[in-house]
């Protein structure tokens, strides 16, 4: 199976965190096939897998993941997001980018180097997780804590995540950056919009805190990373008819 087709392959799974839908028993496969110790690490729902080719240090961890955020309505899709579709050049897909075509690109690099390379020094492994794009509780943090208790240690990690812009290798991030998620409660009061001096909208107060949020930098970034980004991404605010103001929103943002 070439790249393309493994690609395509990992795709047609529709894998939204945090379900891995038979993604990792083709890594598993194929990685087997090349000579790896295969180790599925389950923990609660979420699907984990670890894979080593060698047994001696230095470890090189290549990180990823098989789940995949929601398509989001369907007719907003200029193809099926999960039937892997060319168009113009262009694979077109739910994690194409994020991260299915790196998956592949790794599996297919690590499967050819160890073909050429059978004896080669120290250790090569993947450390695969279904729960990266939701939660993230059963995932990575859970493999790594097992690993670190009977010892494996990794000495180094390469998490294929896209980051290009233009050319492969163009961008590399040196590092992570923070990422924290809240949720805010607004509280107003209740009432008809035929007497708004007799309600408190708490869609108005959303609209005012997001302008607050967002009229000035929080900060400048540095020479690695870009400024911090405040977004907001989802609010809930119904009261269940069109005439009535609501008395709460809920709502969910994310600095980065």
């Amino acid at each position: 199976m070439d790249l393309l087709a493994l690609t395509r392959d990992l795709i047609r799974r529709a894998s939204v965190t945090p379900a891995d839908q038979g993604c990792q028993a083709v890594i598993a496969e194929l990685l087997g096939r090349a000579g790896f110790t295969i180790e599925p690490m389950p923990f609660g729902a979420v699907e984990n897998l670890w894979a080593r080719h060698g047994s001696t240090a230095p470890v090189l961890c290549f990180a990823g993941h098989t789940d995949v955020v929601p398509p989001g309505p369907r007719e907003d899709w200029c193809v099926d997001p999960f039937a892997a579709t060319v168009v113009d050049g262009r694979l077109i897909a739910r994690g194409a980018a994020d991260m299915k075509g790196s998956l592949a690109a790794m599996l297919k690099a690590a499967e050819r180097f160890v073909k050429i390379h059978p004896m080669h020094r120290g250790s090569l492994a993947f450390l695969i997780t279904s729960d990266e794009e939701g939660a993230a509780d059963d995932g990575t943090c859970r493999v790594m804590a097992a690993l670190d208790a009977r010892g494996d240690a990794l000495d180094y990690c390469v998490v294929g995540e896209p980051s290009s812009n233009e050319r492969l290798g163009d961008t590399i991030r040196v590092g992570r950056r923070g990422s924290l998620s809240g949720i805010l409660r607004l509280r107003g009061r209740q009432g008809h919009v035929a007497y708004p001096l007799e309600t408190l909208n708490p869609m108005h107060a959303l609209a005012q805190f997001i302008t607050r949020m967002t009229a000035a930098p929080l900060d400048h970034g540095n020479a690695h990373f870009p400024p911090t980004s405040f977004q907001m991404v989802n609010a809930h605010c119904d009261a269940g008819a069109p005439n009535v103001v609501p008395g709460e929103l809920q709502c969910r943002f994310n600095f980065r």
